[in-house]
C-alpha cells in the first residue's frame, strides 16, 4: 500500500486499449481527468480506485503510481503536490453520465478536445512522453 502523506489531490490516467480517457465536467465544460483527494490513511492507489468509481462509474482493474508533480500557482504563495495514477479500465460501456461528468471521449494528442484542463494537460504531457 502506498500512503505519502503530503498528496493533497490524485489524478488518475483512465487508460484503455485505445489509449487515455478524458471525462467532460458537467459544470465547467472543460475536459478533465478523475482527481480528488486522499482520505486519512488512505493510499494513493485506494484514492485513485475510489475517485474513478465516484466519479465515473468505472472500475480501474490495475493501477500504477506514476509519481508526484509540484505545483507552484502565480501568486508563489500557493501550491499543491498532486499524485498521478495510472490505471487500465476494461470496459468504458459503465460510464455514466452523472452529476461530474457528462461525456466521455479517447484522447487524442494530435486533436485534443477543447476546452481542456491546463492542470489535466501538464499531467498528460509529463506521464505520456515519459
Amino acid at each position: 500500500m502506498y500512503i505519502k502523506k503530503n498528496i493533497d489531490v490524485v489524478f488518475i490516467l483512465p487508460i484503455t486499449d485505445s489509449g487515455v480517457l478524458l471525462f467532460k465536467n458537467r459544470k465547467s465544460g472543460y475536459w478533465e481527468l478523475p482527481a480528488g483527494p486522499t482520505r486519512i490513511n488512505e493510499s494513493v492507489l485506494e484514492t485513485a480506485v475510489r475517485y474513478c468509481l465516484e466519479q465515473t462509474n468505472l472500475n480501474l482493474v490495475t493501477t500504477d503510481y506514476l509519481g508526484d508533480l509540484n505545483i507552484v500557482f502565480e501568486n508563489h504563495v500557493n501550491e499543491m503536490t498532486m499524485g498521478t495514477v495510472k490505471g487500465y479500465v476494461q470496459d468504458v460501456s459503465s460510464f455514466i453520465d452523472n452529476s461530474h461528468f457528462s461525456e466521455i471521449v479517447q484522447f487524442d494528442e494530435n486533436n485534443p478536445p477543447s476546452p481542456f484542463c491546463s492542470t489535466c494537460q501538464m499531467i498528460l504531457n509529463e506521464y505520456l512522453t515519459s
